[in-house]
């Protein structure tokens, strides 16, 4: 044990144990270098060792791919041969102070690379000494900043942009943090909002947000924020530090940072009160222009459409989105002639007006008429921007005025009518009274020359004369409504009827004649005998009408309602009810027409369009007549050379009219007193009267007549007067008799006879009426019948 320890520490023992921990130490640091090694070729900077006369002693990776040079083409070549550095003389005495001294050195400076390409470098230059402090070389770090610099410089770029931006942009701009705080805002945002920099920037956006906008405003930074969007436009309010709101359009982007995700946002503001008030103005006066009833069409000054209201897209059919563009001839098609559109645009190209009317076609084709005013836009220097039309339809007015020129045109008949009448009326009225008179006369003659046949003979034509003369009286009578009628209850079926029937007898062979009872029970209060005569003259106008041509004629029955159409179309049917039935009579034939002038003067007596003594020209006349005697209307309708219809309106029922029941008297030795203007017919009235028994006195003049009952007031048993009396009537007479004595009987004479009358006489207490047209025999009759009654008790 002891040799084997002592043989252990034998210097030779000893000498090999320091060899064996030195090889040991070597293989350590030859280790320790080569992870090092392998460390800084690791790295992205490149590093660079030179010993002290600046050759290289090391090239890491890096450096390879930044100067371009492998490891074993630059060892232990100078550093300045491979790097090239673009420094001053000042630089590099500079660096070399610094490492000669033991000092590290920090720089930028142009590097050239193998390729001869430079970069901007950032260098760290150390000095490397042995374990005694010598200095046996440089270690060199350094890296490639040209991007980064350039970055910078284009973020340095960009800064002084915003910020000239900002103090210099005419809009509110203001960066946002993420939090929504302002961060940086402008003048024209202090301006926007009335509050200072200093004020924003204490405060968020929602502070000075309408209500109504934060909500909206908020999520879309959140979409910003998750890369949802990268901007936001819109329009909101902000409140201004004075209390009101202020309308702003709003853009706002997302700043990204290095991860792309948003730093903080950017925001743009516009003032738009004034866009919003014109907006506001021009909404106004759009709604304004769509609430009126005209149609209003804006166009440039070529006639393309720019506006259309609410009014014109259904007067033209057109909607404003297809019309806009459209010219404007195309969406309202004017019939106009080529001179009136020369004068419009004429007119518009002096800066005039036009008005006038016209018919326009519509989209679906239709017309209408019209009234159109055009006038010219110009803008603040007076040149022609467009044109403006505003029209309305006046096709109604247009119809109504047509159809006013037609009643006003009816109208005038009517008064015509009423005129010729009243004037017919009084001449017919006259006119019978001497009539009467001759036929009067002539009874008496004839009775006081019965031997005499030659003289009888001559009286006989006097009295057929006057008997033709009287017949043409009645038909003067017939149509200025002054002659009685016999009204009472009838079914129109059978008159109609009878009517076809006497017609026939008599129709030439080139004429078929029907009927057409549609309503046989129509019943109606009428003179049957003056319905058929008006028909019979209806008809037989038609047949002359017809002539030797083939023809026919219907005569049609029908009860219809009285519509708004009918009464508008004829000024005659304004005297029925609206929804009123009423009973039409139609006489229609297809012969040639009557032409305008001829119906004007269709129902004047003696007019007549026929041969000389086919006619007396009274047919019509009549028969316009006893219509208005029934309160009825005449209407004609005519197409030349197709039709002519005349259709008789009539009542479904009236009241009739009828006289005072008088008191029954014996007739023997009664006194009969008789007044009126005409000698003659005093002198006549007597004569009869006195052959038939009674007492008679006759005056002319009503006062005489008043004077002689007052002063005997039981001496008469009945007064006639004729109603037409100078200064009075027969009416007032009768009044003055009944405050002399009341019961005095009281018969009134009067050449026509109609409702009016019969209505005043039964307020006057008048017995009865006895027309003068009816004869000398009638008279007597009348007065026989008033005094052979007996008195009611």
């Amino acid at each position: 044990m002891d040799k084997k320890n002592k043989s252990d520490n034998s210097p030779q023992h000893d000498s090999a144990r320091a060899d064996f921990e030195g090889q040991l130490g070597q293989e350590k640091n030859t280790e320790r270098l080569r992870f090092q090694g392998q460390m800084l070729d690791a790295v992205t900077q490149a590093v660079i060792s030179t010993d002290t006369g600046g050759l290289i002693t090391y090239w890491n990776r890096a450096a390879e791919q930044i100067y371009g040079y492998k490891a074993e083409e630059v060892l232990g070549r100078p550093i300045y041969e491979i790097t090239v550095p673009q420094t001053s003389v000042e630089q590099a005495r500079e660096i070399m102070q610094q490492l000669s001294a033991g000092l590290s050195w920090s720089g930028e400076f142009m590097v050239k690379r193998r390729n001869g390409t430079t970069f901007l470098a950032q260098v760290l230059n150390m000095p490397m000494t042995d374990l005694t402090g010598t200095l046996i070389g440089i270690v060199g770090v350094s890296s490639d900043i040209t991007e980064r610099k350039s970055a910078m410089e284009a973020k340095r770029i960009a800064d002084a942009m915003l910020d000239k931006a900002f103090s210099a942009s005419p809009v509110g701009m203001a960066l946002v943090g993420l939090d929504g705080k302002f961060l940086r805002v402008n003048e024209a945002l202090c301006r926007i909002v009335g509050m200072t920099e200093t004020e924003l920037l204490q405060i968020d956006f929602p502070a000075i947000t309408h209500s109504d906008d934060v909500a909206r405003d908020t999520q879309a930074m959140r979409d910003m924020l998750a890369g949802r969007r990268d901007r936001y436009f819109t329009e909101k309010q902000y409140r201004h530090k004075a209390g009101h709101w202020v309308p702003v359009q709003l853009s706002v982007s997302a700043v990204p940072g290095t991860t792309g995700l948003p730093l903080r946002f950017v925001s743009i503001m516009q003032d738009i009160t004034e866009r919003k008030s014109a907006e506001s103005s021009a909404r106004f006066q759009s709604q304004l222009l769509n609430a009126i009833s005209q149609a209003v069409i804006g166009t440039d000054p070529d006639g393309k459409v720019t506006f259309l209201n609410r009014a014109a897209e259904e007067l033209y059919g057109y909607s404003a989105q297809e019309a806009i563009g459209m010219n404007v001839i195309d969406v309202n098609v004017p019939k106009i002639s080529l001179q009136q559109s020369q004068e419009i645009m004429a007119k518009l190209a002096n800066r005039e007006s036009w008005d006038g009317e016209f018919l326009v076609s519509r989209r679906d084709g239709s017309t209408f008429f019209a009234q159109v005013h055009n006038a010219p836009v110009t803008d603040h220097t007076g040149k022609l921007i467009g044109m403006i039309g505003v029209s309305s339809d006046i096709t109604e007015r247009k119809q109504a005025e047509a159809a006013r020129s037609v009643l006003e045109s009816q109208l005038r008949q009517s008064q015509k009518l009423q005129a010729i009448g009243t004037l017919a009326g009084g001449v017919a009225h006259d006119f019978n009274n001497i009539v009467a008179n001759i036929l009067g006369n002539v009874n008496l003659a004839l009775d006081e020359t019965q031997s005499s046949a030659e003289i009888s003979d001559s009286l006989r034509e006097i009295e057929k004369s006057a008997k033709r003369a009287r017949a043409l009286v009645q038909q003067l009578l017939a149509f200025s409504r002054q002659q009685p009628t016999a009204r009472k209850k009838n079914l129109l079926a059978p008159i109609i009827i009878e009517v076809a029937r006497l017609m026939k007898s008599n129709l030439p062979k080139n004429i078929q004649l029907t009927t057409e009872i549609k309503s046989p029970e129509a019943t109606a209060l009428v003179d049957a005998t003056q319905i058929e005569q008006a028909l019979l003259n209806m008809t037989t106008n038609a047949v002359h009408a017809i002539d030797n041509r083939l023809g026919k004629i219907c005569i049609t029955l029908e009860v219809v309602a009285m519509t708004e159409a009918l009464r508008e179309s004829h000024a005659a049917l304004k005297l029925f009810q609206l929804g009123e039935e009423c009973i039409r009579i139609i006489v229609e034939d297809n012969g040639p027409g009557i032409d305008g002038k001829t119906l004007e003067r269709i129902f004047e007596p003696f007019f007549t369009t026929k041969n000389v003594n086919v006619g007396t020209g009274l047919g019509l006349s009549v028969v316009h007549g006893i219509v208005e005697a029934h309160q009825g209307a005449l209407v004609v309708e005519s197409e030349p050379e197709k039709r002519t219809a005349f259709l008789f309106y009539l009542h479904t029922s009236e009241t009739s009219a009828m006289g005072p029941v008088g008191k029954q008297e014996e007739m023997s030795g009664k006194h009969i007193l008789f007044i009126d203007d005409e000698e003659s017919m005093v002198r006549l009235v007597k004569i009869y009267l006195q052959r038939r028994g009674y007492r008679v006195s006759g005056y002319v003049s009503a006062e005489n007549a008043l004077q002689v009952v007052r002063q005997n007031p039981s001496e008469f048993d009945l007064v006639i007067s004729d109603f037409n009396m100078p200064g009075t009537s027969g009416i007032q007479i009768a009044k003055d008799l009944h405050t002399i004595r009341p019961d005095l009987k009281v018969a009134l004479a009067s050449g026509h006879v109609d409702d009016s009358l019969l209505a005043l006489v039964a307020s006057a207490g008048i017995e009865l009426v006895i027309p003068k047209a009816d004869g000398m025999e009638s008279l007597c009759d009348a007065v026989e019948h008033l005094l052979g009654r007996r008195e009611n008790i």
